[in-house]
Order: C-alpha cells, then structure tokens, then sequence
C-alpha cells in the first residue's frame, strides 16, 4: 500500500520507470511539525526537493507516528494524485485542483466515486468497486466500477433535530454485510445484527449515525437504550420515531445487541456521508482521538479479533456487543 512506503521508496520506484530518471536527483528532507493548539511537535513532513531546493517529487505527512496524505509537488506547489487516510483506515483518492475524487472503504475494495468538495465532503457519488490499480506519475490510482443501478449518495451529517434527509437510502457496503433479523439473543430481545457472509476479525460491519445529544451540566438525560456516549459532550442516539427499519434503514449498527461475550466493537469512523473532520480543527480532533476521547462522529462496528472467527464461521452469525463496557472514546472494555 503506498501509504506505508517512505519518500524514498517512492522517488526510487518512480525513477525506474521513466528514462529520463524521474525524481532520481530530488534529495529527502524530514520537516517537524509543530502542533499549535497544544504547543507541541505531533509528526513531521517528508518533502523532495530539487538542486534549487525546491519542493518536486513524492511528500507524506505523518501526524503522531501514522500517515495521513502522500502526493507530489512539482516545482514547489502540490498536483497530481494524492492519498488521505483517515482515522477508520478509509481513504481518500483524488486529483490536486478537481473535485473528482473516490472514498475507498477500509476494506480496500468498495468505494463511493463522484465528486467532492475541499473538505473531502460528498457532493454526489455512487456505489462501486475497485477493478485494479493503475499508475499516473508514479502514484497507484484504482481503476473503478460504479454501478449503475446504484442510487446518488451526498453529504447528510446528523444535528442535534435530524438523523438523516435520507432515512430510506442504505449504505451499499452495510447491505453487502449485514441484515436485521429477529434475534437469538433472548425471546424478548426483539431485532438483531446478523452477518450475511464470513467477515475476518477486524472487519468493519455497519456504521452507527444518531442524532447528535449535546450534554448540559445540571440537565438530567433522556435514557435510551440506543444511546452512546462518545465524550463528555456529545452522545449519539435513534429517536424513537426513528427505531423501525420502514423509518431508518441508512445504517444499521444500532440493531446490533448487547451481549456479555461479544464479537464486535466500536470506533469512531470518517465517512464522506456523515462525516469529514473539519480542516481547521483537524490537529485537535486527531489528539482527542489518540487520547482517548472520540469526535462527535458516527461510530462503525467492526468485528473483534480474539473471537471474531470462532463467532464469526457462519454467515449468520449475530453481532453483539457489550454495551456496559463501552468507553468514552466507544471502545470496548
């Protein structure tokens, strides 16, 4: 994956390529990266530069030990392709100067492909898969395949009033993975999360997105037995006019039941339909996170590793997970 290759490797492999020597002569220089909001270096920048000391050839950003963006300069300003990763291990493909650009989910297959704007938001997209991979400049593109039949997806985060202007729309990586169904958890359990095929440990599974409850010191909350705790300001919940399927179906990880041995957890996830960081809180969101404390963001819910594929061997099988574990930062215990 070209996110894990260094500048080096980079510059290396994209001059074999080209008779002319490609970014042969371009030296490597590593930029520290101080953060201001906490007064402290977080990362560092890996650039190229030429014989004037230019910026030209192959860039990573890397932010607390993970990278986060690789591209090109040339001549000292960005253009070409470039790769942004983000927290949930997705990514964003596009074009320097084009709104054209493609989500790759973490499953390094599906993707939603259209147009997005500066803050990686979706403007309109459809559903699809990745074919292959091609080159251009040295940097890997997917080459995709949207489906036809596949309905528009846009930018729809949730307020603190609606969940979704799309209620109905379902996530097409979600319909692939999991439906509801009556679960074993207990007669009185009512709905359950089943899987629609084996998924390997760590699989992402659904997307939870609720309503967005902000918390008021002195307030008493409302209980719901939807509700998450992601900080100590915001929680997520399903109204209740919102809980049956002919209501909100757009994503389904709320279905999913509780269970003192559970095969699934939570953590927070960036979509291009419910939610992009914003730009300039970007180095805050990213300490909150690595701290332990979570964006006010839907969660997605992946499969465990330690009993994923003893509970995972049958395709339907139901998740569940262990609510009362369930940290701030949507971890489980």
């Amino acid at each position: 994956m070209i996110i894990s290759l260094s500048v080096n490797e980079l510059n290396t492999a994209f001059s074999r390529q080209r008779p002319d020597g490609g970014y042969d002569n371009v030296k490597v220089e590593k930029r520290p990266y101080h953060c201001n909001l906490v007064d402290a270096m977080i990362g560092y920048d890996e650039v190229s530069l030429d014989e004037n000391n230019e910026l030209h050839g192959f860039y990573r950003e890397v932010r607390r030990d993970r990278v986060e963006c690789v591209g090109l300069y040339k001549k000292g300003q960005r253009y070409g392709l470039y790769w942004k990763a983000f927290d949930s291990y997705g990514y964003l493909v596009g074009f320097i100067g084009s709104t054209l650009a493609l989500y790759l989910y973490p499953d390094l297959t599906s993707v939603i492909c259209g147009n997005f704007d500066a803050k990686g938001r979706l403007i309109k997209g459809r559903f699809g898969k990745v074919l292959s991979l091609g080159f251009i400049q040295g940097m890997p593109v997917p080459k995709v395949k949207t489906f036809t039949n596949s309905k528009e997806f846009m930018y729809d985060p949730s307020t603190s009033m609606k969940l979704s202007s799309s209620p109905l729309l379902r996530d097409p990586f979600e319909q692939e993975r999991c439906y509801v169904a009556k679960s074993t958890a207990h007669p009185d359990a009512g709905e359950g999360l089943f899987a629609k095929q084996r998924l390997e440990p760590g699989s992402l599974i659904a997307i939870f997105n609720g309503v967005r409850i902000r918390q008021i010191t002195g307030v008493a909350t409302v209980a719901s037995a939807y509700k998450i705790h992601l900080n100590s300001e915001v929680d997520l919940d399903i109204p209740d006019g919102s809980i049956s399927l002919k209501k909100y179906c757009a994503t389904l990880a709320h279905k999913a039941c509780h269970s003192f041995e559970p095969n699934a957890g939570v953590q927070s996830i960036e979509h291009p339909r419910y939610f992009i960081e914003k730009s300039n809180q970007k180095c805050k969101d990213r300490i909150r996170f690595c701290t332990g404390s979570a964006s006010a963001c839907p969660l997605l819910l992946s499969s465990r590793s330690r009993r994923a594929r003893r509970f995972l061997s049958a395709t339907t099988t139901e998740f569940g997970w262990l609510l009362l574990g369930i940290k701030p930062s949507g971890s489980i215990t």
